[in-house]
C-alpha cells in the first residue's frame, strides 16, 4: 500500500476514518485535537463501486444494505512527519516535538551551549536502507513502504544509524 500525506490532499478529498467517510478539513481537525488516528484515502473506483451496488439493489427493488467491500486503491494517509536530527529519525507532526523527543532521549548537556541540533524533514519517497525482520542483511525501499503499518501515537523514535 502507498502513502500520501494529508497536506498533499486536495479540499474536499474523502479519507475513511474508522469506517467512517469524512473529508481532509475534518481529518485536519481530528489531529490538531491531538488524537492520532489511522487513516486512509477513500479511491473514486471505491466511491464508484457503493454507487453502482447502491442503484443496483434500488432498481432490483431491494433494501439498501452497507457497502463492505475492499478498497484496494486507498492509500494510507501521513499527518505525521519524519525528521532527521542527527542521525535519529523521529516520526512528530512538528519539528518542535522532534526537536523535544529528541532532547529528551540524549539529554539537557547533549549540545554546548548555543548549539542547536540540524534538523532535516525526509519525504516518505526518500529511500533508505531497513535492516530486515529476521536481522539478515538490508531492503532498499522508501521510508513511506517501510512505514506503512506504523501506528503513530505521539513523537517516537523510528530508526537510527550507526
Amino acid at each position: 500500500m502507498n502513502t500520501v500525506g494529508l497536506t498533499d490532499l486536495l479540499p474536499g478529498r474523502y479519507i475513511n476514518y474508522n469506517g467512517e467517510i469524512i473529508t481532509k478539513e475534518k481529518a485536519e481537525q481530528i489531529v490538531a485535537s491531538g488524537e492520532c488516528p489511522v487513516l486512509y484515502t477513500v479511491s473514486d473506483a471505491y466511491i464508484e463501486a457503493a454507487l453502482n451496488d447502491l442503484s443496483r439493489s434500488r432498481k432490483a427493488g431491494e433494501e439498501a444494505r452497507d457497502f463492505c467491500e475492499s478498497d484496494l486503491h486507498a492509500h494510507r494517509v501521513i499527518y505525521w512527519n519524519i525528521f532527521k536530527i542527527n542521525d535519529d529519525y523521529i516520526a512528530a507532526v512538528t519539528q518542535e516535538q522532534a526537536v523535544q523527543h529528541h532532547l529528551k532521549a540524549v539529554g539537557s548537556h547533549y549540545y554546548s551551549e548555543g548549539e542547536e541540533p540540524v534538523v532535516e524533514v525526509i519525504p516518505a519517497e526518500q529511500k533508505g536502507r531497513f535492516e530486515c525482520g529476521d536481522g539478515r542483511g538490508f531492503d532498499e525501499m522508501s521510508f513511506g513502504e517501510w512505514l506503512v503499518d506504523f501506528k503513530y501515537s505521539g513523537p517516537q523514535l523510528l530508526c537510527w544509524n550507526e
